[in-house]
């Protein structure tokens, strides 16, 4: 099952983050949109973020090495669904304060993606004897 979760989040983390590399301008258009959707849009990308990330953190219970990073990422995504779902005006006041630099952070973001996502995919094809 470990081996499953990391090969879905490192192909997840590689082509999410190309998207954003050569979509950038969609990418900041739909943030932007987000924060117009206000409370409405916080309690689905919670509960959607929430539930994914409950998989991962029960799937990929790995708390030693460079594995637990996987692990971590899902823990801060449960706890950034449960911000949501609790607090579901949280999302638009947080996407406002960044709102300025949508287009940096999308760049930021896609490149710390893609290198992540490489980085899981080589480890998941050493640990899968390919």
């Amino acid at each position: 099952m470990e081996l499953a979760l990391e090969f879905a989040a490192g192909t997840s983390l590689l082509i999410i983050g190309l998207s954003c590399l050569f979509s950038t301008g969609d990418w900041v258009a739909w943030l932007a949109d987000e924060q117009q959707g206000g409370r409405r849009r916080a309690l689905g990308l919670g509960s959607l973020g929430f539930v994914l990330s409950a998989l991962l953190v029960g799937g990929h219970p790995v708390f030693t090495g460079l594995p637990l990073l996987l692990t971590l990422i899902g823990i801060g995504g449960m706890l950034e669904g449960t911000l949501y779902l609790i607090f579901p005006g949280a999302l638009p006041r947080i996407l406002s304060c960044y709102a300025p630099h949508y287009d940096k952070i999308v760049r930021a973001l896609s490149l710390a993606m893609i290198l992540f996502g490489a980085f899981i995919l080589y480890a998941w094809q050493e640990q899968a004897g390919f």
